[in-house]
C-alpha cells in the first residue's frame, strides 16, 4: 500500500513560476518529494568482484540482496525454464510477444548465470531506463531534500492534481510552531490511499525466496534424471542408499521431492503469463 504524500516544496521563486500566490514576506524554505524507484521485494545488488568487494569492506547495510537470493533473479531464471518461452525465444517472440518484448531473448549467450542476469537487469531503453527498474519498480514520491527549480517543476501536474500537496513555511518562526501548525494541517488533510503495483508484481509478497531457490534445484534435478528418492534425500540430508533401505524415509523423500516439483511447475506456468510467487 502507498499514502500519496505530503510534500514540503522550497523556494518561493519556485512558488512564483507555479503561479502559487505567496502571502508571506519572509524567506520560505521548503522541503520537495521526488520520484524514486523502489522494489517489492529487495532489490539485487551487482555480482561483480569489484562490487562485491566494495560491500564487504564497509560495515553499512546495503539496500538489497546478493543476485542468487533475489527474488527478481529467480523469476528470471524460472522463465528460463519454459519450454513455450524457450520456443518464442527461438520464433522472435512469436506466440508470447508481450512478455517476449518486456523480457527479451532470456536464451541468448549473454545472459548465462548472475552476471549474465545483471547485464539483462542493467540494460537500458530508448528512454534510458535499466530493464529492472521498468519492469519490477514502483515509481513513487518520496521525502528526502530541499528542492530545487527543476523538481518543483517536475511535481507541477501532481500538485494541480491534488496527488502531493504543497505546505509554504516561514523561517522566522521557532520549530515548535512550525510542528504544531504542521499538526494541525495534517489533520485537515483528506488522504487517499492506493495501492500501486510493479508491471510484474510478486503474486504474494509473503513468498519465501529460500522455498522458490529449493524448488527450482529439484525441478533442474528431475531434468537431470534423478528420481524423487535420489531428490528428496538430497533436501532431508540423506544418503540415497539408506534412504532405499527405509520405507518411512523412501515416502518422505517422494512425497517432499513431488511437493517441490509441483510448485516449481506451477511457478513455471505463472511466470508465462507474467506472475511469479505462486503456491507458497
Amino acid at each position: 500500500m502507498q499514502i500519496n504524500n505530503v510534500c514540503l516544496i522550497a523556494n518561493i521563486y519556485q512558488l512564483y513560476r507555479l503561479s502559487i500566490v505567496v502571502t508571506f514576506t519572509t524567506i520560505l524554505i521548503l522541503n520537495t518529494c521526488y520520484m524514486a524507484h523502489y522494489f517489492p521485494k529487495p532489490a539485487p545488488l551487482s555480482p561483480r568482484a569489484g562490487a562485491v568487494e566494495r560491500r564487504n569492506k564497509k560495515d553499512k547495510k546495503y539496500k538489497g540482496v546478493d543476485v542468487n537470493k533475489s527474488f527478481y533473479y529467480l523469476w528470471f531464471e524460472y522463465l528460463k525454464r519454459s519450454d513455450k518461452y524457450k520456443l518464442a525465444c527461438e520464433n522472435n517472440g512469436k506466440g508470447m510477444t508481450k512478455l517476449y518484448k518486456d523480457f527479451g531473448n532470456l536464451h541468448s549467450d549473454q545472459y548465462t548465470g548472475e552476471l549474465g542476469f545483471w547485464e539483462w537487469w542493467t540494460e537500458k531503453d530508448k528512454n534510458d531506463q535499466l530493464r529492472g527498474e521498468r519492469l519490477f519498480g514502483i515509481k513513487g514520491h518520496t521525502v528526502e531534500g530541499f528542492a530545487t527549480n527543476d523538481e518543483l517543476l517536475e511535481s507541477k501536474d501532481q500538485i494541480e492534481s491534488g496527488e502531493v500537496k504543497v505546505i509554504i513555511l516561514p523561517t522566522n518562526v521557532t520549530r515548535s510552531t512550525i510542528e504544531r501548525r504542521l499538526a494541525k494541517l495534517l489533520k485537515q488533510l483528506v488522504l487517499n490511499p492506493t495501492e500501486v503495483t510493479a508491471r510484474y508484481h510478486p503474486s504474494n509478497l509473503k513468498v519465501d525466496v529460500n522455498s522458490l531457490e529449493k524448488c527450482l534445484k529439484a525441478y533442474d534435478m528431475r531434468l537431470e534424471g534423478k528420481t524423487n528418492v535420489e531428490i528428496g534425500a538430497v533436501f532431508i540430508f540423506e544418503d540415497a542408499q539408506k534412504v532405499l533401505k527405509d520405507a518411512d524415509l523412501k515416502n518422505k523423500c517422494n512425497v517432499g521431492a513431488y511437493r517441490l516439483i509441483k510448485k516449481a511447475e506451477a511457478n513455471i506456468k505463472a511466470v508465462e503469463s507474467g506472475m511469479f510467487g505462486v503456491g507458497h
